[in-house]
């Protein structure tokens, strides 16, 4: 018998491709995070495992499958700009962008919209591959 107001019985059971995106949307954070240096305001973890500190940030909606697990489209940011600068105001999602335009370049960017407007889909396989590099650079 299923207990009752589990996940099984609500039909809300994960599928293993569900688990395995739930694992490259944790996985992209990590390398997106590595740094421990806001890319808004600056703010430097003291030493490396500050990561916790740090929000990973989607410069173009994550619901987009082109960028979602792009790092070109991630930005390192503490706690304090994402939740409030970021998501409380659209002119500092602006400058956001023009720091990281002259930091990574106009092409950057340019690429990043071209990407953005790409259908995509990824097979279960993909997914895997994708999980399996983000591992390795992981490690690096």
């Amino acid at each position: 018998m299923i207990p009752l107001g589990s996940a099984e019985e609500r039909g809300k059971m994960k599928t293993p491709r569900q688990k395995l995106i739930k694992k490259l949307d944790e996985l992209w954070s990590l390398l997106v995070r590595k740094d421990c240096i806001c890319e808004l305001c600056g703010y430097e973890g003291k030493y490396k495992g500050k990561i916790k500190k740090f929000d990973a940030h989607h410069i173009k909606k994550r619901g987009n499958l082109s960028t979602r697990w792009d790092l070109n489209n991630g930005a390192n940011l503490c706690k304090g700009c994402h939740r409030f600068k970021i998501h409380m105001d659209t002119f500092t999602v602006a400058i956001l962008i023009d720091k990281l335009k002259k930091k990574r370049g106009k092409k950057w960017y340019e690429d990043l919209v071209a990407k953005t407007n790409q259908i995509v889909k990824y097979s279960t396989s993909d997914l895997q591959d994708l999980c399996d590099k983000f591992k390795e650079d992981i490690k690096k």
